[in-house]
């Protein structure tokens, strides 16, 4: 899929990004390595990054520690659940926003996602 005709919006989308996250901290949870790197590279506001980790242990860890303002997570993770950490973190820190990034279309697990309190999902386009 070529994206390279959408590149002039979603760096417009930059300032947006970094308004909504002015003044809070950012904990990024993705099962997958090269997506948790490629996110702490690209970062909005790297100065408000308190932890990058692909565990659901880990981040339940930092979340009490720093109670961040922003919980970046994929559905998938190297040990532990997305949305099982979605259930946890907030109920440590009730005032974060949680973005949940899909793997796949399941309306069952999208409508669990909200459930659980996920304040945005984003899915990953197949292929």
């Amino acid at each position: 899929m070529d994206i390279t005709p959408r590149i002039p919006h979603l760096t417009a989308s930059r300032e947006q990004v970094l308004s909504l996250m002015a003044g809070s901290s950012t904990l990024a949870c993705f099962g997958s390595r090269a997506l948790l790197s490629l996110f702490v590279c690209a970062a909005p506001d790297p100065a408000s990054l308190v932890g990058a980790v692909t565990t659901e242990m880990e981040a339940l860890e930092l979340i009490r520690r720093h109670q961040p303002g922003f919980l970046f997570l994929t559905e998938q993770l190297e040990a532990g659940s997305g949305l099982a950490l979605v259930q946890q973190a907030h109920g440590l820190c009730p005032d974060l926003r949680t973005l949940l990034i899909l793997q796949s279309e399941s309306p069952t697990v999208l409508r669990q996602a909200l459930k659980l309190g996920c304040n945005g999902v984003v899915v990953e386009p197949p292929g």
